[in-house]
């Protein structure tokens, strides 16, 4: 049988005394969609702002991929997400918003404030 060994887990309470999550850390989850404008994780959801504010149908930024607004879909070689439920529970898992009174707290979803420090 399998036992717990202590010290094993990943410490998520002694990690947030230090930080709860600093907006400048982005994590990529390699999935097969997520719901990006889900209400647990819109608030974390990486944007590329070049691309959400430029011209549709361009490459705004000049990173060689158009409209990649959310990141970007390999399966279908371009910008559009799928919204897939296991992407989705694996990205809230990492970071859905913390304190927001919704779902789940991700291990690394900040403190619900702006600030994301404490």
């Amino acid at each position: 049988s399998r036992r717990a060994v202590e010290g094993s887990d990943i410490d998520r309470f002694e990690a947030w005394n230090t930080t709860a999550g600093v907006p400048a850390v982005s994590v990529a989850i390699m999935e097969g969609g997520v719901q990006w404008d889900h209400p647990a994780l819109a608030a974390d959801m990486w944007v590329n702002e070049a691309e959400l504010n430029g011209m549709p149908g361009v490459d705004d930024d000049g990173n060689g991929y158009v409209d990649d607004i959310y990141g970007w879909n390999v399966i279908l070689d371009s910008g559009t997400i799928n919204p897939g439920t296991h992407g989705t529970h694996v990205a809230g898992t990492v970071a859905a918003v913390n304190n927001n009174g919704i779902g789940v707290c991700g291990v690394a979803g900040g403190t619900g404030t702006a600030t994301a420090l404490g």
